[in-house]
């Protein structure tokens, strides 16, 4: 039998670790979430009590086209004239075939059930975000101290692009999959690891590239083991890309087009003068103070996926073998880098969330640094929030 991919169990000199009891697990998730969920609505007073459901301060842009999909399904036709589009790309091409099926289908089961599709679609994204952070408490808060694993779980809470994990987005949704992906992986449960990444793929494009750097650390972590291992981990890894070829074959079948999503992806692609995914009109839309906000949100990003990689760097320096903290920052690192081939205008507010898995390789560093880290990103979430609710970033 294949030897489970070992976690990297943390030992804390500076106090007792946190009770392994789900009761105080959940208790430090739903503080994060309530973390997050303050900062980034601090700006905007309708949305700031945080039990608040109200569809109209967190429906943004594409939430629209999401609550469409969950009422009628995607679509795709010709245009035939702007009065009848929900959406207007600039070809030939209209419709709503360019979102993917996966969260709006997970709303659409609640709303059988009683809920308003509206607001279904916030609690799924809602609930997936607090179910990621328990996922982290579970997976890699539990061996921390008191005081370290409280700062990193807030820190998660407002990973940039955390505003969307509240919002009528799939982001939260394809991340907790993603993150029940590693968690699975550490277990050897190949089998539940391609299904989860599956899911995640049907719910949002970036997760695809997230797990092509899922599949990587897979690779390389097996080959520690041995060569089988490392194919075996991979393929199952790469298994959960499945989505995508059946995505294409229902499209074939239902639209004559297998290529459906493609054709109104290439159709809205977008000129990028400043950074990979914001271009120029969206700087005139935001004017430069929000576009800088935006392009600081970008490099705190790449800063710390980056650190991420170069802490698992420096470990495998120094104890000649990687842990699973490589899988944690080639996730991360694919996001961005996927983000940027893929040269989508979403990639710097929304997409980077599925991100979050690297700065967990960063749980290790000095607490002033980590208690540093935590305020600046708050001051980020809470200013980039503000231009969410202004309905200026899309």
């Amino acid at each position: 039998m294949d030897d489970p991919v070992s976690p990297v169990v943390d030992a804390p000199a500076e106090g007792q670790a946190w009770s392994s009891s789900w009761r105080a697990g959940v208790l430090l998730s739903v503080a994060a979430w309530l973390f997050g969920r303050i900062v980034v609505a601090i700006s905007f007073a309708p949305a700031r009590w945080p039990l608040s459901l109200r569809t109209s301060s967190w429906f943004r842009w594409d939430s629209v086209n999401y609550l469409q999909i969950a009422i009628h399904g995607r679509t795709f036709f010709r245009c035939h004239g702007p009065a009848t589009l929900l959406y207007h790309p600039t070809g030939t091409w209209c419709g709503l075939a360019t979102w993917l099926p996966g969260y709006p289908t997970v709303a659409t089961g609640l709303h059988h059930l009683g809920v308003p599709v509206d607001t279904a679609l916030l609690v799924v994204s809602q609930f997936a975000w607090l179910a990621a952070l328990l996922l982290i408490w579970a997976g890699w808060i539990r061996h921390l101290s008191p005081g370290r694993g409280t700062v990193v779980l807030f820190a998660c809470s407002i990973f940039p692009g955390a505003v969307y994990a509240y919002a009528a987005f799939p982001v939260s949704l394809a991340t907790a999959l993603l993150l029940g992906a590693v968690l699975a992986l550490r277990r050897e449960r190949l089998v539940l690891m391609a299904l989860l990444l599956a899911a995640a793929n049907f719910a949002y494009p970036s997760a695809w590239f997230a797990t092509l750097g899922l599949a990587l650390g897979a690779a390389v972590l097996g080959l520690q083991v041995s060569r089988r291992v490392a194919l075996r981990r991979a393929a199952w890894a790469l298994g959960g890309v499945v989505s995508i070829p059946l995505l294409a074959l229902h499209d074939q079948i239902v639209f004559g087009r297998a290529d459906a999503f493609f054709v109104l992806q290439s159709q809205n692609g977008s000129h990028h003068d400043y950074l990979p995914g914001i271009p120029s009109a969206l700087v005139s839309l935001l004017g430069w103070p929000a576009t800088g906000v935006l392009l600081t949100q970008a490099l705190v990003s790449v800063l710390l996926v980056g650190g991420a990689l170069g802490v698992v760097v420096a470990r495998r320096r120094r104890t000649g073998a990687f842990d699973e903290d490589l899988v944690l920052a080639l996730l991360g690192a694919f996001v961005v880098v996927g983000g940027v081939v893929s040269s989508s205008a979403g990639v710097w507010t929304r997409s980077i969330l599925l991100a979050v898995p690297a700065v967990l390789c960063l749980r290790r560093l000095p607490r002033w640094t980590l208690g540093g880290g935590l305020v600046a990103m708050a001051l980020l979430a809470a200013t980039i929030a503000r231009y969410f609710f202004d309905g200026r970033i899309i």
